[in-house]
């Protein structure tokens, strides 16, 4: 497994049919809230849509507390 972007070629008989690229998750700053803010509203949101899966609490890690430049972005990978 490598960390980053992913790229994807779809080639059915050679053809290049479609082409993806997906970037590891982040979080896109506002300048005004932290990261413990920003965070909360997805992982609460995935837990509404997937109630079978279990959610780790966001950790009493103070850096959580950090606010973000206005379009800042933060990556978090691995986890």
């Amino acid at each position: 497994m490598i960390d980053g972007v992913e790229h994807r070629t779809f080639l059915p008989d050679d053809d290049a049919l479609f082409f993806a690229r997906k970037y590891p998750p982040f979080v896109r700053g506002d300048g005004v809230r932290g990261l413990r803010e920003l965070l909360l509203p997805p992982m609460l949101a995935r837990c509404a849509r997937a109630a079978f899966r279990r959610s780790r609490p966001v950790a009493n890690d103070p850096s959580l507390d950090t606010v973000l430049a206005s379009g800042e972005r933060r990556i978090f990978l691995g986890g």
